[in-house]
């Protein structure tokens, strides 16, 4: 009986198997950055974390293109392996049932948006804030055309203050159904961008809230990760039920955002087991975006609802989130 061979590469295959077996290393080493520990400003691992959705994807794009190329059974473990660090990660923050209800006390809603400092059109914020009717909402690079929107709204949310800003990222608004005590606009050391910090009282509570927008990491990680270092430092003595919200310009997987939480047990983010809420950047297919708008509760609260908004014309959508303290 003649010996079977199996039939030759085309050069175009040959080609694709070299090119096929990088993509798959490069999804393996990248697929790394999302474990590491932190180790402060290090762009090379915190850049490539941030995408852990989209090595997933790649890794099966890779394993379907693989067995026209051939890459061999070896590449082929290297690429499982690197999806399920991928999907490990990930795992978190995929919808699950959400725990089970404990006995909470009033709700608390908050809308939260990134409205861009080049968007001049507040009308589709306006119409979310009428159809949502949240108790609290916090704005970054808020310009003077969205904090004259909020204040024609001042039959509603009588508390307000806002510092906005037509030339860059540094604007930022609040405005509120509640009463805002100790409202105070702070800028950390290394900081670089403001951020609101206030309280107040919700069921016989003082809940004590940061609003924050940190620096692109792209251009300053450091002021990002002394963003995060000022609201650590804000909320270490609170007692009461504690909020950080806003545009955090890192994923929860990223080495900095996991060191934030784990030096401070107490705080959760809210859409943990709800679903990842791929909130940026709008321009790009949904698959593409990576979630950065983040909603941290101190375990004295709980999450009764959490969802992206529609679009608004800004690069990033909304954020709703309901909240309650827990009795």
């Amino acid at each position: 009986m003649a010996e079977t061979t199996s039939q030759p590469l085309s050069l175009f295959a040959v080609i694709l198997r070299r090119w096929t077996r990088i993509g798959v290393a490069l999804v393996f080493i990248f697929s790394l950055t999302a474990w590491l520990p932190y180790i402060g400003l290090h762009a090379l691992i915190d850049l490539p974390s941030h995408f852990i959705l989209q090595y997933l994807i790649g890794a099966g794009v890779l394993a379907f293109v693989g067995l026209y190329a051939r890459i061999g059974w070896r590449w082929y473990l290297v690429l499982a392996v690197a999806a399920g660090l991928c999907f490990f990660r990930l795992s978190p923050w995929l919808p699950a049932t959400p725990p089970a209800a404990q006995a909470h006390g009033s709700p608390l809603k908050i809308l939260q948006a990134n409205v861009l400092f080049l968007n001049k059109d507040p009308a589709r914020l306006r119409q979310l804030i009428v159809d949502e009717k949240p108790d609290i909402i916090i704005l970054a690079e808020a310009n003077t055309v969205f904090t004259r929107m909020l204040g024609g709204l001042r039959n509603n949310y009588p508390y307000q203050d806002a510092k906005p800003d037509d030339h860059g990222a540094d604007g930022l608004a609040v405005a509120s159904r509640r009463p805002l005590k100790n409202l105070r606009t702070v800028t950390w050391p290394a900081a670089e961008m403001p951020a609101y910090v206030f309280s107040f009282a919700l069921d016989k509570k003082t809940v004590r809230f940061v609003s924050l927008h940190t620096p692109n990491p792209v251009n300053d990680i450091a002021g990002r990760d002394a963003t995060f270092t000022g609201f650590e430092k804000e909320v270490a003595d609170a007692s009461g039920p504690v909020i950080v919200a806003g545009d955090f310009n890192a994923t929860p997987w990223c080495p900095a955002l996991r060191g934030v939480m784990e030096r401070n047990p107490r705080l959760h983010n809210a859409r943990e087991h709800r679903g990842l809420f791929l909130s940026w950047p709008t321009f790009f297919p949904a698959f593409m975006r990576i979630p950065i708008d983040e909603t941290l509760f101190s375990d004295d609260m709980m999450v009764l609802d959490y969802r992206l908004g529609p679009q608004i014309g800004s690069d990033h959508l909304p954020v709703i989130s309901t909240l309650a303290a827990v009795k």
